[in-house]
């Protein structure tokens, strides 16, 4: 250093630390914002990604028992003891279906149980929650004469808003909002499809309507009277 030279040493300024400080507070504040609009957002998708398949998978299963639906008139006419049926009945603004089905999975090995069931799908409030209804369905294990009663009632689809069900009736041609093998014209006769309607309370608490079909692939019932089964002894009983 050459003598009489003085290094005068500059710092910031207390303005130019504030606007620094601003600057970087700024920035943190629009970055945090980005983050959580981010994490709203998957939060989101997240919560209507399983509301739909929720909705989805109870569709899916009702359609798999639907299509597995029978019925049949092999009993003991003197003494019945099963009846098979496919019902369509209307309560509280919804639909319920009850009917006799193939569709049963044994969970046990060597339980004394077969494929054979009694679904009934219908709309109540639900267990847990009272204030919602939901999508409940009952299946009873053994085919007896009281296919209304008994069997395990689980909820299928939670906080519904409607069911319905529609009926394409291969003599007409047309899709029929009725179906009743015991009291009409159906009789011993199932539709050839079904059509599921379900109206959900969505993720955002809006309406929203989830539309399926369905093939029954046993709805041709062309009875023989006198028909035997083979290891039974049982005929199809006269009407």
């Amino acid at each position: 250093m050459a003598p009489g030279k003085m290094f005068i040493y500059r710092a910031f300024t207390l303005t130019e630390v504030m606007v620094a400080v601003l600057i970087i507070g700024m920035i943190g504040t629009l970055t945090y914002g980005v983050f959580g609009n981010t994490l709203t957002v998957r939060d989101r998708a997240m919560e209507v990604g399983l509301r739909y398949h929720e909705v989805r998978q109870g569709m899916k299963r009702m359609s798999r028992e639907i299509s597995m639906a029978y019925l049949s008139r092999h009993y003991n006419c003197q003494d019945r003891r099963t009846t098979t049926i496919f019902q369509k009945k209307e309560s509280g603004g919804s639909d319920s279906l009850l009917f006799s089905s193939f569709s049963h999975i044994k969970m046990r090995e060597d339980a004394n149980e077969s494929d054979q069931n009694i679904i009934h799908y219908f709309v109540e409030q639900d267990p847990k929650d009272r204030t919602v209804k939901s999508l409940m369905r009952r299946e009873k294990n053994r085919i007896d004469d009281e296919p209304e009663r008994g069997g395990k009632v689980q909820v299928l689809i939670p906080n519904i808003k409607e069911l319905k069900f529609e009926f394409y009736n291969e003599k007409q041609d047309d899709w029929v909002d009725d179906w009743d093998t015991e009291h009409s014209d159906n009789r011993q006769q199932l539709p050839l499809y079904v059509k599921i309607t379900v109206e959900v309370e969505g993720a955002g608490r809006s309406k929203e309507v989830f539309t399926t079909k369905t093939q029954v692939y046993l709805h041709s019932t062309d009875f023989v009277d006198g028909l035997l089964i083979s290891g039974t002894g049982f005929t199809a009983c006269p009407e």
